[in-house]
Order: C-alpha cells, then structure tokens, then sequence
C-alpha cells in the first residue's frame, strides 16, 4: 500500500463518518475542503512514518540460527547444491527462529482485538440510528415547511383578490355582515336587503375573507 492509497482510505472513512452522522453525502468526485484535507495528509504521513520503523522483537533471544540461500536452507542443501552454495558462502542468510509466543500474550491480544471490534460495532449502530433520527426529523421539518408555504399562497392568493375591489369601508362591512349572518344559528334571524346586496360592488369579498379566517380557525 502506498501513501495515496491510504490517503484515500482515510479521506472514504471519515467521509463515511460525517455523512452518517449528518445525513449529506458530498458529489461523487467533489473535491474535499483543505481545512479537512490537510489533517488526513497528515495522519497518513504518520502512519507511513511509523511503518518505517523496524519492528519491536517481543521474543526474547533466538532459540536457533538457520543459514539459509533463497528458499533453501543450509540443511536441506545435498549433492550439487550443497556444492554449489559451499563455493559462495557470502550469499548464504542468516535467519534466526524463536520459540512460540507466550499463551498468555495471545490471549490478551485476542481479547483485546475481541473488545475493539465490539466497540466498532456499537459505533457503528450508534452512528446509523442517528442517521435514522436525523432523516425522521428532516422529513418533519420538510412538512412543516410545505404546509407554511400553502397557507402562505393561500393567503397571498386571498389579498390579491381583495385588492381588486374597489370600495368603501362600508361596503366591505356590509358584506362582511352579510356573511356572517349567512352563518348564523336559525334562532337569530337577521333581515337584509339581498337586491342591494347583489348591486354591491364588493360581494363575494367578506365571505372570501370569513372563509379564510374560518380555515386558520379564527374568530372575526
């Protein structure tokens, strides 16, 4: 694996991390900001560095040493090759062998890769059931919004409707009154003129604004 390749790795995880935690997945192929770029260069140049360093022996010293020439040891050599690897002893590599590691150690380093994964794993659900709430409360607050606008054209369509009458305050009263008592309980009956009413240049507006005040559930 070369640095690129873990660069992207990097940049695809914490990507992934972001994206379930918020619910938005940047464009395929977008160029990621250098203010988040940049620590990802970092950690992988990190990372590479630390790879660098020999490895730590925790085995103690070698139980044995083996010559060896490429795949072929020193003691499985016979014949012709035992000649032949004799004559140049220079291109022979000295490999040492431990003894196995210590039970004990193995274990530990199992439990302890058992506990990483489990720790993985419930960051991992944790991070898809707020994925899961953030969706819910999007699709709430999308709702809300949509029925906002609707009664906001509702209420633009209504004044502009309005607007086109001209009248009179009284005029606009008088139908006001004639709506509502149109509406009213046939117990309390009200007399009106309806051929005046009909000549009335503003019919049909009061009721138009009851209807509406009547929708959003107010009182005139």
């Amino acid at each position: 694996m070369n640095r690129n390749e873990l660069r992207e790795i990097i940049t695809d995880s914490l990507v992934g991390m972001i994206s379930g935690l918020t619910g938005m997945i940047p464009p395929k192929g977008a160029t990621i900001p250098d203010v988040i770029q940049a620590p990802i260069d970092r950690a992988a140049g990190r990372i590479f560095a630390a790879f660098d360093q020999p490895a730590v022996q925790h085995q103690g010293e070698p139980v044995h040493m083996v010559r060896t020439h490429g795949s072929c040891s020193w003691e499985e050599a016979s014949g012709e090759s035992l000649v032949v690897f004799a004559a140049d002893p220079g291109e022979y590599e000295v490999r040492k062998l431990y003894a196995h590691a210590d039970p004990g150690e193995v274990e530990r380093l199992r439990a302890a890769l058992v506990e990483t994964e489990n720790r993985l794993e419930a960051q991992r659900q944790h991070n898809t059931q707020r994925h899961v709430e953030l969706g819910m409360e999007s699709m709430q607050v999308i709702g809300e919004n949509t029925a906002l606008r609707a009664k906001l054209a509702e209420r633009d369509a209504l004044l502009r409707k309005v607007r086109g009458y001209v009248v009179s305050q009284e005029c606009i009263t008088a139908e006001i009154d004639v709506a509502l008592s149109a509406s009213a309980e046939p117990s309390a009956p009200v007399e009106r003129d309806e051929r005046a009413l009909r000549r009335s240049p503003c019919v049909g507006a009061g009721a138009q604004i009851l209807a509406f005040m009547d929708s959003r559930g107010e009182q005139p």
